[in-house]
């Protein structure tokens, strides 16, 4: 009898959860190797397949036309006048998936200004 034995290699993957105001900008740095391609992607739940935003030095503006993500060696995703529906997961891939990723947990939270303060009244989050 013989055996078969099957290695399975996981790429590393880290993630962040992250807090923004409705209106502001968020920015998402996607740190990697100088050759690997970048993938983002952006999960609106937990469950649901993916979007791509970003692949090969493209945007994909049939998604969001605000969207930017700097040319440089951050690759970060860039979302501007951030609103509720920008609530979500999003994700930053090497190698198409099969290098390092990072994980982005986005929170909107809308606010009241108060004599210079910012009262929360309003939280969004991915479920």
């Amino acid at each position: 009898m013989h055996s078969l034995y099957l290695h399975v290699s996981v790429p590393p993957f880290t993630y962040y959860n992250r807090t923004a105001y409705l209106g502001t900008t968020v920015k998402f740095p996607c740190p990697r190797k100088l050759k690997d391609a970048v993938l983002w992607a952006r999960w609106k739940t937990l469950r649901s397949d993916y979007t791509y935003l970003y692949y090969s030095g493209k945007i994909n503006k049939d998604v969001d036309k605000r969207l930017t993500v700097e040319q440089n060696n951050s690759y970060a995703l860039v979302i501007p006048n951030v609103t509720a529906e920008d609530s979500a997961v999003y994700g930053c891939m090497e190698n198409i998936g099969f290098g390092n990723r990072h994980f982005f947990i986005l929170t909107v939270t809308g606010g009241l200004h108060v004599r210079g303060c910012r009262l929360n009244f309003l939280d969004y989050t991915v479920v």
